[in-house]
């Protein structure tokens, strides 16, 4: 065949190309056609072997139930082949009746697999996430490197690596950055850590290459190489997002500019089996080397809970367009506002299953509003019976209401995943797990339920309010930042990472829970003073617009009054001077509340350094630069 494709690429007359394309079609079919004759050959002696097997069990139910397993357990192998329209369908492409809908890549270029694979790879695969599209993945289950959650694109880093000439084949590939440290990678990572050795990686961070696709990407040259136990290779680091495609040609090209990096890092294969890639310059990895070597405490997995997956919590664009007119966006289903639970205007009974819900409007970091503004109505597994809320009235016609968007594994009035009732009492702390500047830590000790954008950390082997200051410091920050997961410049706080930071705990934890108690007491001051402007605010000027003034950082004071000052222009009243001194009062004492938690925080991160004994000035400097 690769005889005919030869005079096929070097024929000129197209009556005699057409000819040879066919002939080669017709070889190839014959291949596919004997392949899978063999493949349907092997599939009925394996099930007959299974018929065989069964018939000696004397009881006829067990005996076909047994056979019906190994049956399946024999097709999932097969992959579900329907063997006979398979056979016709390939009679058809060659009778014409039917295009041919594959691509036979491994035979065409099988001249190029004799002499060891391609020479170079370039490519942007597909990135398909298999909750999104799950028949994407359909018949690669099996794939070594598969594994729930994953990306398409991952298969295809594989087969780059599996079809380029060893050792001196070249495979560049861009494609989205996160899959170093995400979980649903990690086959891929240790394929990669086996088989490949990187040349260069280039990461865009926050930039967006492709304007339409709203991704981070990076871009990685690499080998396919078993020489690579322990190497250097060269990184490109994007520092700034606001660039046009002439600042990236600079970066591209490695020009000098503050907001590019370059630098040399290495990987040490034994260390990464079964972790995070990180591509890291050697000053960053020192400190977080130094980190680890004091740290003796590591959380345990049974320590570190996901909050609960409603699964249904309100109406939001899709389940309205299935419910019709008479709801709206925003509606409660199993989350309801404080006015929709006193409309439903539940007995005692049905009052027990409501539970206060919050979310990262009331959970700072280090301490939380206990005013939650929403509630759950908390329903288990116990629920997924029909029958089971008889009892509860007045919340079964409400999620009745809601019966065909409720797609819960424990409907029709359960929970998704509720989870284990006690990780939301007593003493906790909430983990919150996507963080744009700062990770956000938040001690509690009354009961919170939060969703799954939380994990819940609950310990008895140590003071929380001390692992609330340790976690919300700088130096964990250095950490999460540089060993943990990032979504471009985005904290992402799985349960991994909370389970490899190094803890070092201290003689005593007096000091810390004093600082904890500090922060939090001036936290309760400075939120009833905003609360105070805000509400000083909103009855002078009774506008929705002002709303947004909810989430104003009332640190830059001027900011505020410059945003207010047109609808000082629209008010004449006699008082607006003495009202306008007023809140000026109100914003110096918030201010000077502010300095103090300011001044707590550096007597956390001070007690923090020293634990970690990071407290020499160099390093000191060095960590705060690298968290800014």
């Amino acid at each position: 065949m690769y005889q005919l494709q030869s005079k096929y690429f070097s024929e000129t007359k197209q009556v005699d190309k057409l000819s040879l394309r066919k002939a080669i079609d017709n070889i190839i079919l014959q291949i596919y056609r004997n392949e899978i004759e063999d493949l349907h050959n092997n599939y009925s002696r394996e099930l007959e072997s299974i018929k065989k097997l069964t018939k000696e069990i004397n009881n006829p139910v067990y005996r076909e139930k047994e056979f019906q397993y190994r049956k399946k357990k024999l097709e999932r192998v097969y992959k579900n082949f329907d063997f006979e329209q398979i056979k016709k369908d390939i009679y058809d492409i060659a009778k014409g009746r039917k295009d041919r809908n594959f691509f036979p890549w491994r035979i065409y270029f099988g001249d190029i697999f004799k002499k060891g694979g391609f020479d170079t790879i370039i490519g942007n695969p597909p990135y398909i996430k298999e909750y999104t599209n799950k028949s994407a993945f359909n018949f690669l289950h099996n794939h070594p490197i598969y594994k729930g959650k994953m990306d398409l694109w991952y298969f295809f880093g594989w087969l780059g690596l599996d079809i380029c000439k060893k050792e001196i084949g070249n495979v560049a590939y861009i494609a989205t950055n996160n899959w170093n440290t995400s979980s649903g990678a990690s086959k891929f990572r240790n394929y990669i850590l086996n088989h490949g050795k990187f040349v260069n990686y280039i990461n865009f961070g926050d930039y967006k290459v492709f304007k339409t696709a709203g991704i981070q990407t990076m871009i990685y040259i690499m080998k396919s190489s078993r020489d690579n136990l322990n190497y250097t290779f060269s990184c490109h680091n994007l520092l700034n997002e606001k660039l046009n495609s002439e600042d990236i040609k600079l970066f591209l090209n490695r020009v000098k500019d503050c907001r590019f990096e370059y630098y040399e890092t290495n990987i040490i294969k034994n260390q990464c089996y079964d972790k995070f890639i990180q591509f890291n310059k050697k000053e960053i990895n020192y400190i977080l080397n130094a980190i680890k070597e004091k740290g003796s405490y590591y959380f345990d997995t049974s320590e570190v809970k996901c909050g609960i997956d409603v699964h249904q919590d309100y109406v939001n664009k899709k389940s309205l367009s299935t419910l019709g007119d008479s709801f709206n966006i925003g509606d409660g289903i199993f989350n309801l506002s404080d006015k929709e639970l006193l409309q439903l205007d539940l007995s005692i009974k049905e009052k027990r299953l409501i539970k206060p819900f919050y979310t990262k409007n009331e959970l700072g970091r280090y301490v939380a509003d206990r005013k939650n503004k929403y509630w759950v109505i908390y329903t288990t597994s116990k629920f997924k019976n029909e029958k089971s809320m008889d009892d509860y009235p007045r919340l079964k016609t409400h999620l009745d209401k809601f019966q065909s968007v409720i797609t819960s594994n424990n409907k029709p009035y359960g929970l998704h995943c509720a989870r284990q009732e006690k990780i939301f009492n007593g003493e906790k702390i909430l983990s919150l797990r996507k963080c744009p500047k700062n990770p956000t830590f938040t001690y509690t000790d009354f009961p919170t339920y939060v969703s799954q954008t939380y994990y819940v950390i609950q310990t008895s082997r140590i003071s929380l309010k001390f692992l609330t200051c340790l976690l919300n410091s700088k130096v964990i920050k250095f950490w999460l930042r540089y060993n943990g997961k990032m979504q471009g410049s985005h904290f992402q706080i799985d349960k991994q990472p909370l389970l490899e930071i190094p803890i070092r705990i201290p003689p005593s934890t007096e000091i810390y829970e004093r600082h904890y108690d500090n922060i939090a007491s001036l936290t309760i001051e400075y939120t009833k003073i905003k609360s105070d402007i805000l509400n000083s605010i909103y009855s002078r000027f009774e506008t929705k617009t002002l709303r947004k003034i909810d989430h104003f950082d009332f640190k830059d004071h001027d900011e505020l009054f410059r945003i207010l000052n047109d609808k000082f222009k629209l008010c004449v009243a006699q008082d607006e001077s003495q009202w306008k001194d007023n809140i000026n009062y109100h914003l110096k004492k918030l201010g000077i509340v502010y300095k103090k938690i300011i001044a707590t925080e550096k007597l956390i991160e001070n007690e923090v350094l020293s634990l970690y004994q990071l407290d020499k000035t160099e390093l000191r400097e060095f960590i705060t630069n690298c968290n800014s």
